[in-house]
């Protein structure tokens, strides 16, 4: 069992990272770069043309302007656009590496990984099972001889 994990009624969190990152406000910049104000108080300055890109950010990359709509969702305290998509606060957050509490998790599975296969392995070497072996009883019939077959030419018609 995990001490870092806190189990209450209705929500699940870890000691080690309390803070969930969200994004607060947002203030868009020159171009594709927004300035940033995260819930602990970091602000950053990110430059999203990298970020935004492919089908659902289409809109976004040919319109400047539509992108100048950027705004925070009340709900899910994320950066989104009019079109309904947005971004993930984490990925804002962090940029190129890895969320520690992502890091911390893989660490965790890889330790789960290596047990099973552990057990696995011990499971397979110490196998209690025996085999029975069977006596058979001597045949009180002599087994019957098979004849040499006789070898004959083919009679022609």
């Amino acid at each position: 069992m995990n001490n870092n994990v806190v189990y209450t009624k209705d929500l699940v969190y870890n000691k080690k990272f309390p803070t969930v990152i969200l994004v607060e406000s947002v203030q868009v910049l020159d171009g594709y770069r927004v300035r940033v104000r995260f819930n602990d108080g970091v602000e950053k300055d990110i430059d999203l043309e990298p970020v935004i890109w492919g089908p659902v950010f289409e809109p976004m990359r040919n319109d400047l302007e539509f992108f100048r709509q950027v705004y925070v969702d009340s709900i899910s305290k994320t950066l989104t656009w009019p079109n309904e998509v947005d971004l993930d606060p984490d990925s804002l957050y962090y940029g190129d590496q890895e969320a520690p509490w992502w890091t911390e998790y893989k660490k965790q599975e890889q330790k789960k990984k290596k047990a099973r296969q552990q057990r696995a392995r011990t499971a397979r070497k110490t196998t209690t099972a025996r085999r029975v072996m069977v006596k058979t009883q001597a045949r009180k019939k002599p087994i019957a001889k098979s004849r040499p077959r006789k070898m004959g030419l083919a009679k022609k018609k």
